[in-house]
């Protein structure tokens, strides 16, 4: 979901040895994510997509990690951001399955969903998913208010999502979300 130079920076080390195999989705637009953070997966070598819902106020924002070899998968569902606070200050929680490629069918389904959702993110919503695999496209991002500048003060969060002209550059996602109401105060 969000991501910061820090959180990548945490990890540095891991993600550099299987760089190669890594596919990054992350949420902007949401006031968090920073132009260091993408800049820091892209100087990795890390196939990195950018996903923006066309509203701060719908946000993408899943925790959620898989690793695939020919016999196991593990996955990682949580409450973690790629983000300091969400690796080592903030209390998360996460979910750590070990899934049997080999002779459970139902760990191979599960396997297999788990990674066509975020191809199929690709295919379903090219205006919202965007390929970053250079410095422009990232500044292009950040222009746009999709990203904030770690060097800027916090305030930086204001008007999330505009660019410098105001304009809203992306179309929101249309997906059928269940409103609920909250009671009245």
């Amino acid at each position: 979901a969000f991501l910061t130079s820090d959180g990548v920076h945490l990890l540095n080390d891991s993600l550099q040895t299987v760089n190669h195999k890594i596919s990054a989705f992350i949420g902007i637009r949401n006031g968090i994510t920073s132009k260091q953070g993408l800049e820091h997966l892209i100087k990795l070598g890390i196939e990195t997509y950018a996903v923006d819902t066309g509203s701060s106020r719908f946000i993408f924002h899943p925790k959620a990690c898989i690793s695939v070899n020919s016999y196991k998968a593990i996955s990682i569902v949580g409450s973690a951001n790629l983000t300091y606070g969400g690796l080592v200050n903030n209390l998360e929680s996460s979910s750590i399955l070990e899934l049997d490629l080999v002779s459970n069918s139902e760990d191979k389904q599960y396997t297999k969903n788990f990674i066509s959702i975020f191809e199929t993110l690709k295919t379903d919503f090219p205006k919202n998913v965007l390929k970053v695999s250079s410095q422009k496209t990232v500044e292009k991002l950040f222009e746009e208010g999709k990203l904030v500048d770690e060097a800027e003060p916090l305030e930086r969060i204001l008007n999330i999502g505009e660019n410098k002209k105001n304009d809203e550059v992306t179309p929101v996602m249309s997906i059928t979300r269940e409103k609920l109401r909250l009671p009245s105060k």
